[in-house]
């Protein structure tokens, strides 16, 4: 059996998810190859319904024949695997006009899988909105990966979906030699500065110090900034967060203003949309500026070279083991369903 991954070439969590499962599924002993060709997934939209999205006739045209003779050849070695996963971002993966997912599938005749953090139908909130816009939903794949189970809401995996996990072993992420305290303030998020500028206002009131991410930044640079980092504040919701569990592998805290953010790492039973959460104690909450305080103060005070990266480390992989070394289990599942 061979598997084709399809995925954008750009330092995005697609690319970190697609490298993850790759290795997963290698271990299953089954051949797996990745293709950075995101663009050939958005040039198999039809022409019409490209045109009618971009408004440019002769642009679409050019892009076309610039790339036919590459895209023929791509098509012709795609049909040589047994399935193809697209492995990006939802809701982007379901849009008509984004992905020609349908002109693909009479093309190749092969199973078409999606692989996301999540599963679609774990965020009732984007299938409210893809109907509503009359996009597909899940039906638009033969099956879905996922990285976890938990989302706005969760459920149990099964047909249509697997529960993957995220493999993070041989990423480099290990505890790096943390020196120094220094907190990460992560990319400004539109909407969400107003806690940026918070979280900056209690550091520099604290006279502790931290780096602010800005500007684009290669995966290298980033996870090296997370391997010395002592703590690093959440910028915005996550529907999973890939710099969550890079940074937990590393040793690194999680501090976010309220336990609803991390939405895949709540461990209640049932957890509802945007709802608090219970989390473990590598996550701080901290609710306000007042409480920000007191808790990067106590952090600062505990905080130890040695001690601290280990224990929350530690904490990470037993209570979230599948978000370190994936999940065999879901994987076999899937191809399993192809055999």
């Amino acid at each position: 059996m061979k598997i084709a991954i399809i995925v954008r070439p750009d330092d995005a969590s697609p690319k970190v998810l697609a490298i993850s499962l790759q290795k997963l599924i290698k271990k299953c002993n089954v051949e797996c190859d990745v293709f950075y060709e995101h663009g050939f997934l958005m040039r198999r939209v039809p022409l019409f319904g490209e045109f009618k999205q971009k408004g440019n006739l002769h642009f679409t045209l050019k892009r076309y024949l610039k790339h036919y003779t590459h895209d023929k050849k791509l098509i012709s070695i795609l049909k040589g695997y047994d399935a193809v996963i697209i492995s990006d971002c939802a809701p982007n993966g379901f849009w008509k006009d984004h992905f020609g997912i349908e002109k693909l599938k009479k093309i190749l005749r092969k199973p078409i899988a999606f692989h996301e953090v999540y599963y679609l139908d774990n965020v009732p909130s984007h299938v409210k909105k893809l109907r509503e816009q009359g996009h597909p939903t899940i039906e638009r794949y033969d099956w879905h990966l996922a990285v976890t189970d938990v989302t706005e809401v969760k459920s149990a995996p099964k047909p249509p979906w697997s529960l993957v996990g995220l493999n993070l072993e041989n990423e480099g992420l290990e505890i790096g030699h943390k020196k120094e305290f220094f907190a990460i303030v992560d990319f400004e998020r539109r909407g969400f500065e107003g806690f940026r500028n918070e979280q900056i206002r209690v550091l520099d009131k604290l006279e502790l110090p931290y780096v602010a991410f800005e500007n684009r930044m290669s995966m290298a640079e980033i996870r090296d900034y997370y391997k010395r980092a002592s703590l690093i504040f959440l910028s915005f919701p996550e529907t999973f967060g890939v710099p969550i569990a890079e940074c937990l592998a590393c040793g690194t805290a999680i501090f976010t203003p309220s336990s609803s953010w991390p939405m895949s790492w709540r461990l209640d039973e049932n957890p509802k949309p945007s709802s608090i959460g219970v989390l473990p104690n590598c996550f701080i909450e901290y609710e306000n500026a007042e409480k920000l305080e007191i808790c990067l103060l106590e952090f600062y005070r505990n905080w130890n070279m040695e001690i601290t990266p280990r224990q929350i480390q530690e904490v990470f992989l037993e209570t979230y083991p599948h978000f370190f070394y994936g999940s065999l289990e879901g994987v076999n599942e899937f191809l399993k369903e192809l055999a």
